[in-house]
């Protein structure tokens, strides 16, 4: 799972940029990470570059075992953002 810290990131699907994301707060790879999935399309930094947090499954899971409350915002807040892009993606 990627969370945009700064700068912008690229979403590529072969040879083809599908958009360009920017903005603090920008998630990447939920899909990817919470279904085991393989990767949907690449990511690269845009012109600019990037900072990027990457979170892995096990510093999810420390998190929730140290952080349970704050673990669970966390998770409906990315929960609700994948909603919303595949609701837009449905239009």
């Amino acid at each position: 799972l990627y969370i945009l810290l700064s700068g912008s990131l690229e979403v590529w699907d072969g040879d083809q940029k599908i958009v360009t994301v920017d903005g603090p707060g920008e998630v990447m790879g939920e899909v990817a990470f919470f279904s085991g999935a393989t990767r949907m399309s690449d990511v690269l930094t845009g012109p600019e570059g990037a900072l990027v947090l990457a979170l892995s499954d096990r510093s999810l899971q420390q998190l929730i075992g140290t952080h349970g409350a704050g673990a669970a915002r966390f998770l409906l807040t990315i929960t609700r953002g994948l909603c919303e892009k595949l609701h837009q993606r449905a239009r």
